[in-house]
């Protein structure tokens, strides 16, 4: 099988009012940093805040042409050359937050918001930025993980729970 060189994915083209403007655009995919993996959606569920930034009620600076959407299930396609812990065909989900391992760096960095976003047909992700989809949940239930998660955690480590 040969690897996909560009992906079809939605974006916000201008100024982001609600999911009526979206507007599908063909994009070059970058080829694979040897962290990186490279992953086919099948499954992109909507959260509450996705809703808040299509009606752009949701604070803070978006980026230019922002693909929407934070929570998001799907299948290794290839892996970079430092890639030790995934494989082509596993099933995976995509961390809320890319770039963060631990409560270690100011300011949100969530997919779909300051990040863009996993509505998109491919998406090459850091390695460390996936977990892996029990085989006991499809990858609609999985997709639906993600930001639920953050928010139980978040709730926890502030002491609301």
């Amino acid at each position: 099988m040969s690897l996909p060189t560009t992906t079809r994915q939605y974006v916000f083209p201008g100024k982001i009012e609600s999911f009526n403007s979206l507007t599908l655009q063909e994009v070059p995919l970058s080829a694979l940093k040897a962290n990186e993996v490279l992953v086919k959606t099948h499954a992109v569920s909507l959260q509450f805040r996705d809703l808040m930034i299509a009606s752009g009620k949701y604070p803070g600076n978006l980026p230019r042409n922002l693909v929407p959407c934070s929570d998001m299930a799907g299948e290794v396609i290839s892996v970079g050359e430092g890639v030790k812990e995934w494989k082509a065909g596993d099933p995976v989900a995509a961390s809320f937050l890319q770039d963060k391992l631990h409560n270690d760096s100011s300011g949100e960095q969530g997919l779909g918001g300051s990040v863009q976003g996993v509505l998109t047909e491919y998406r090459v992700f850091p390695a460390q930025a996936l977990v892996k989809i029990p085989d006991y949940l499809s990858f609609e239930e999985a997709s639906t993980l993600p930001c639920a998660a953050l928010t139980a955690y978040n709730t926890l480590l502030s002491g609301y729970g």
